[in-house]
């Protein structure tokens, strides 16, 4: 135990608690800086534990982890299944074959997935792109609305439009 010219406990290594043992620093108002051991890893508010770093806060937090093999920000504290933006490999409904890597920026008030195009509004993999209300596909790019469509297709070398959602009739 490590204490201050005030008295203040600094530094504690060995027993931090009545069953757990490590090392904690704290600053002269007795704030936690950091701490190792079985009660957890944390530094500078910053946890750390197998597979994960992650900073959790209500007003915005990120992770970083192996498990998920993904960088993961939220605009509030951290809910797994609600990430903002996501870039590492994507959130799905499950389904193995729809694993992808790449970009994404969802809602963040719903479940994220990318097989779901209504909860993201930016999405970059290796085969589906779609950017400001535009789809990004291998051989298109097409935009798809009620009020009017668009697709300009190196696959059929054409450029077609529609007065309303696309019709392949």
């Amino acid at each position: 135990l490590i204490k201050d010219s005030s008295g203040v406990e600094r530094v504690r290594m060995g027993k931090l608690n009545a069953t757990q043992y490590g090392i904690s620093g704290s600053d002269a108002n007795g704030n936690l800086l950091f701490k190792l051991g079985e009660a957890g890893n944390e530094i500078a508010g910053w946890e750390i534990a197998e597979g994960v770093i992650q900073y959790d806060n209500f007003s915005g937090s990120v992770a970083l982890t192996a498990t998920s093999q993904s960088l993961m920000i939220w605009t509030g504290s951290i809910d797994y299944t609600r990430p903002k933006v996501v870039l590492g490999k994507l959130p799905t409904s499950g389904d193995a074959s729809t694993d992808r890597y790449g970009f994404a920026v969802f809602e963040g008030t719903v479940d994220a997935d990318i097989t779901d195009d209504s909860t993201y509004n930016v999405l970059i993999t290796r085969d589906k792109a779609k950017l400001a209300g535009w789809d990004l596909i291998p051989g298109n790019i097409q935009s798809d609305n009620t009020d009017g469509s668009v697709r300009l297709s190196s696959v059929s070398q054409s450029l077609t439009i529609w007065t309303g959602s696309m019709d392949e009739a």
